[in-house]
């Protein structure tokens, strides 16, 4: 098995080394050199999907070598992150209570969802294998960001979260962003699903690293990219350590 590491997935791959690039020549580029081991990035224009093209690109290559993939990560926002009326709650600790007026959501629906938004998963996950894959690695995404006023700043630039509001009969203005908990359990629902199919499909899950998070949970903002959702290259350089240091 060679020390080589091929970075892939959605757009929380970019943190960890994956620029994108104009140019529609799809391309293979050594992006780091972590304790022994090199990360190699797939560079291509990212328009938010992954054509097959991308994954067999990806297969053709991976013989031998680690492939890792981050999956997806931000299907939850669209639904969830703009606060709506009634608002939402969700609850998944015994000790945890329902906010005063919110509709708690079942844990089943969210599960279900993400279940269904990772179905693809395993089929990739099984074409890096049968392509000769040495092994094949889901990492866990960023952990929820605090902060929801900042993020609402954010969001009211965002044409896809401006679309949404008016979807929802809100003007930008008008836009505010779910409680923390809700997205912090909201993440804590997606790791798992996404831990036991990728596990299931016969891959290994490695988490967001813990040092990426508060003692609360959230992404620290030291991590934090300026946007809803992502990382920055400090998380991507902190991930690629994490990962040196495991695999």
């Amino acid at each position: 098995m060679r020390d080589e590491i091929i970075l892939t997935g959605h757009s929380n791959v970019l943190a960890l080394g994956a620029p994108t690039q104009k140019s529609e020549a799809r391309q293979f580029e050594t992006v780091a050199e972590v304790g022994g081991k090199t990360f190699i990035a797939i560079i291509e224009p990212y328009t938010g999907r992954r054509a097959p093209e991308y994954w067999a690109f990806a297969a053709e290559a991976c013989r031998d070598r680690t492939v890792l993939i981050c999956w997806n990560g931000n299907q939850l926002n669209a639904t969830f992150l703009i606060e709506v009326s009634p608002p939402a709650d969700l609850i998944i600790d015994a000790d945890e209570v329902a906010g005063e007026g919110r509709q708690v959501i079942p844990a089943s629906v969210i599960r279900a969802f993400v279940k269904n938004s990772l179905a693809q998963l395993p089929v990739v996950i099984r074409q890096m294998q049968d392509a000769g894959a040495a092994r094949v690695v889901v990492v866990g995404t960023p952990a929820a960001k605090d902060n929801p006023e900042r993020l609402a700043g954010i969001i009211r630039t965002s044409a896809s979260f401006i679309k949404r509001a008016a979807d929802l009969g809100m003007t930008p203005e008008q836009i505010t962003v779910s409680p923390t908990r809700l997205r912090r359990n909201l993440w804590r629902i997606l790791q798992q699903e996404t831990c036991r199919v990728a596990e299931a499909a016969g891959a290994m899950f490695v988490p967001s690293p813990p040092q990426s998070m508060t003692a609360e949970g959230y992404l620290d903002p030291i991590y934090a990219a300026p946007d809803s959702t992502h990382g920055n290259a400090e998380y991507g350089a902190l991930v690629r350590a994490h990962l040196a240091a495991i695999l």
